[in-house]
């Protein structure tokens, strides 16, 4: 099962990627549930790159490491994640791409046995999806302050 969440943003594709590329200077201000982030291995630009991310998802803390394993500079960053949480939730992917006035920023995560967990633990589901809109809404506005 994919999870996906798209969003238009009113600010140049380029500016949207290079959020990004400082994810670990914006992580906090991107969700409140957010705590931490900084990267092990790399900055974010190279195949390889590990990336730490601390968060709250249905109210508990989850600590995640992020192996970048695909990058499209200005247009895509691929990770798969490490880790147990790794076997529910194994791939996601950041994409950004121009629209007629701005950029359309899309969030996506692989989750195995989706229809499982949407049935077996609701909640989780809940929260994971609106984790991820509510993400893609507070970037929209962050930017578009900017």
């Amino acid at each position: 099962m994919q999870l996906r969440h798209s969003i238009d943003i009113h600010a140049p594709p380029a500016t949207v990627y290079e959020w990004f590329l400082h994810l670990d200077r914006h992580y906090r201000q991107w969700h409140p549930d957010h705590r931490d982030c900084c990267w092990l291995k790399g900055d974010g630009t190279n195949v390889g790159d590990v990336l730490f991310a601390s968060e709250i998802l249905h109210g508990v803390l989850h600590r995640l490491r992020f192996r970048m394993t695909r990058i499209e500079p200005g247009r895509f960053m691929g990770f798969r994640v490490l880790g147990l949480i790794g076997l529910l939730v194994p791939t996601g992917y950041f994409s950004v791409e121009p629209t007629a006035v701005g950029a359309r920023f899309c969030a996506g995560l692989q989750v195995r046995g989706g229809w499982l967990l949407r049935f077996l633990m609701p909640g989780h589901y809940r929260a994971l999806t609106t984790h991820m809109r509510e993400e893609g809404e507070n970037l929209k506005q962050l930017l578009e302050q900017s």
